[in-house]
């Protein structure tokens, strides 16, 4: 697929790593740039790209340089906005997207030191939500391109009080092995399950596995530990089942600002409220067909 990746570019040092990044990734480029950057600034980008110059450089302004690209992916250094006004700006940005028919919309953030040489290894955190689907999909179109590992894990949110004080009672043992407690990582959630089952067919390898523990701390610490250099979620909150809105990514916030790997947010039409959930099937369908080559 010729898809376009659309970057933010202010001049700092964290946007010319998210321009580096999103060269690798990207067949087609569209850097942005507010007024107050020359067209010098970015003359040693290697390879052909499309420069649009805007008047403010915000998410929304990146979305809609999308322009009506089916899935499109942004890319933006770590600096351009704080973790929650960046949750709260792709909110609004990506649900505009969504209601001209899109099914999902791409936000990769990228950290001052992330090292451009290409993605080794991506983790995909997955929880209660249909949003897991979509990311698990995302996650596996970045493999696809980079041929990096990929891990799709499902987080336990500790409600059982017993299983967590058996967790909590065997730190550091390399013989605990808590997933006794899953036969099935995706039987929890079928959106997840049809997910893996797409990922699958398209011949991508991925190992599939869960986590206990509180979400945003335990997905950041594995990240950290396994040598991930590319977390990869939906718009997690602190509930899977609520639809509050000041409750949507609040945990992607916290992976936001703890994490110190890159973090590609992806945020579905079906969790944004744009398009009823009697449609959810068909919309990771058509993601699937979009992002891996299966699905039709």
């Amino acid at each position: 697929m010729d898809q376009l990746v659309v970057v933010g570019f202010d001049g700092s040092p964290s946007s010319e790593t998210a321009l580096a990044r999103a060269t690798a990734l990207g067949a087609r480029l569209r850097v942005v740039s507010g007024s107050s950057v020359t067209p010098s600034a970015i003359d040693g980008v290697d390879g052909s790209f499309e420069h649009q110059v805007v008047e403010e450089l915000t998410v929304h302004s990146l979305f809609h340089a999308c322009e009506l690209d089916e899935i499109p992916l942004v890319v933006i250094g770590e600096d351009l906005a704080k973790p929650g006004s960046l949750i709260r700006q792709s909110l609004l940005a990506a649900a505009q997207r969504c209601r001209h028919d899109r099914p999902l919309a791409c936000l990769l953030v990228v950290r001052s030191h992330s090292d451009v040489a290409g993605y080794r290894r991506i983790l995909a955190a997955a929880d209660g939500t249909v949003g897991s689907g979509f990311a698990a999909l995302a996650a596996g179109r970045i493999a696809m391109l980079t041929g990096a590992e990929l891990r799709v894990t499902l987080v336990e949110r500790r409600k059982n009080f017993d299983r967590r004080r058996l967790i909590d009672s065997h730190p550091g043992d390399p013989d605990f092995d808590p997933a006794k407690f899953r036969i099935n990582p995706t039987k929890e959630n079928p959106r997840l399950a049809e997910a893996r089952h797409f990922i699958e067919t398209a011949g991508i390898p991925a190992m599939f596995d869960y986590l206990v523990g509180d979400p945003s701390s335990a997905v950041v610490d594995a990240a950290h530990r396994g040598g991930y250099d590319l977390l990869v979620s939906g718009l997690v909150g602190e509930h899977p089942a609520s639809t509050r809105f000041d409750n949507a990514g609040r945990l992607t916030k916290h992976m936001l600002t703890q994490g110190r790997v890159d973090h590609l947010v992806v945020l579905d039409s079906i969790t944004l409220g744009v398009v009823g959930a009697r449609r959810t099937q068909a919309a990771l369908r058509r993601s699937a067909e979009m992002l891996v080559g299966s699905g039709a």
